[in-house]
């Protein structure tokens, strides 16, 4: 599976987000980087856990990445649905 990308509008501002695929034990991960606005934001991962992609490594992610781990849930799994049909 390839890197793709996806875009959300929150609180008015344009954030596009890039989910790199990254296979381990427990299925697949994905990092997750903020590439607009170039802030400073850090890479932080999410994987699945029941039917919601979650952020795994909440101590580092932002305050604003986890306020909005929903809207990002839903975002990767309809890119992940889409980009898995492809292949």
């Amino acid at each position: 599976m390839r890197t793709f990308y996806g875009d959300l509008t929150i609180n008015e501002g344009y954030y596009r987000f890039c989910f790199q695929p990254v296979y381990c034990s427990n299925g697949i991960r994905f990092f997750v980087k903020v590439v607009h606005p170039p802030k400073r934001f850090r890479v932080f991962e999410m994987e699945q856990r029941s039917e919601q992609w979650r952020v795994v490594n909440a101590p580092k992610a932002d305050d604003f990445i986890l306020a909005h781990e929903a809207r990002l849930s839903v975002l990767l799994e309809e890119l992940y649905k889409k980009n898995s049909a492809v292949l």
